[in-house]
């Protein structure tokens, strides 16, 4: 496995990581609260799939904030 790209979403890291000839895969973690970020997600995709692969990340990330919103109401 090679790491490709770090993107960020709403403060969340997405880890794009190349999966060889396989395909691809999205590590996601929340923001860091003390000197670990929790990791929330690993999304498998093939090599043709990175863009629903993100989506699905963000959408991760998107639960994760309602699941924290919710908790605080």
């Amino acid at each position: 496995m090679a790491y490709v790209e770090l993107k960020y979403y709403r403060s969340y890291a997405l880890e794009v990581r190349e999966q060889g000839d396989v395909g691809w895969s999205v590590h996601v973690y929340a923001p860091a609260m003390d000197q670990r970020a929790e990791k929330l997600a690993v999304i498998d995709a093939p090599v043709e799939g990175l863009r629903l692969a993100i989506s699905q990340a963000e959408s991760v990330v998107d639960e994760d904030l309602q699941t924290q919103a919710s908790r605080l109401s």
